[in-house]
């Protein structure tokens, strides 16, 4: 099984693209961590929160914020290891939007191939959009990271490179929704694509009911 799983990531990803990869998630890193701004009110908000005990801080989501709290959790527990400095309380959205490079690769490169993965990770580790929310103390970063990574399994799931990838669509699917409400857009169009794929494949039967289950 180690021999095969090596072989598969050999044909999926070369060492020079390795190697281009890490320097565009270097590039990502670095831009995302030079530039910097003051905290804004939203992001005040988020610190206010994070410095409330747990309890207190999922009641408050509850009553007064309309965001769900997978990103403000993650803020919760960074605040109580590193601080609440604009450094730390960003910690999680920088971390996602650095892996949102290799992510944008992985999905590029099942749908279009390397060139184009190469292409889309140069683009994401400096493109304006993804850098300012990488930068921010909210939930659009790892929103962003996550979305990425529920259509990339996706894409093998339906592929059928096994089990494994239904459960990482679960997963970041899962994750957007607590991430974000916004996620229900994404997460409609996806369904959208799994019953094309299931319409597509009518004269097969046995594959449509085991896809559809």
């Amino acid at each position: 099984w180690g021999e095969r799983a090596t072989a598969a990531m050999r044909a999926w990803i070369s060492s020079a693209d390795v190697a281009a990869l890490g320097a565009f998630v270097g590039v990502g890193t670095v831009v995302r961590l030079i530039t910097t701004r003051g905290l804004w009110v939203d992001e005040a908000i988020t610190v206010r929160q994070a410095g409330l005990p747990l309890g207190e801080m999922l009641t408050d989501l509850r009553v007064t914020d309309v965001h769900p709290p997978l990103h403000h959790l993650l803020v919760w527990v960074t605040v109580r290891m590193a601080g609440d400095s604009e450094l730390a309380v960003r910690a999680p959205s920088i971390i996602a939007g650095i892996l949102l490079v290799p992510a944008a690769f992985g999905l590029a490169n099942v749908l279009y191939g390397r060139r184009t993965a190469l292409l889309s990770a140069a683009l994401v580790s400096v493109a304006p959009f993804a850098v300012w929310y990488s930068q921010e103390a909210r939930m659009y970063s790892l929103f962003m990271l996550l979305a990425t990574l529920a259509l990339w399994a996706q894409v093998t799931a339906i592929r059928g490179d096994g089990k494994w990838a239904w459960a990482a669509y679960a997963v970041a699917t899962a994750g957007m929704l607590w991430t974000q409400w916004f996620a229900v857009v994404p997460v409609a169009a996806q369904q959208l694509v799994f019953l094309g794929v299931l319409a597509r494949r009518r004269s097969d039967r046995t594959r449509r009911r085991r896809r559809l289950r």
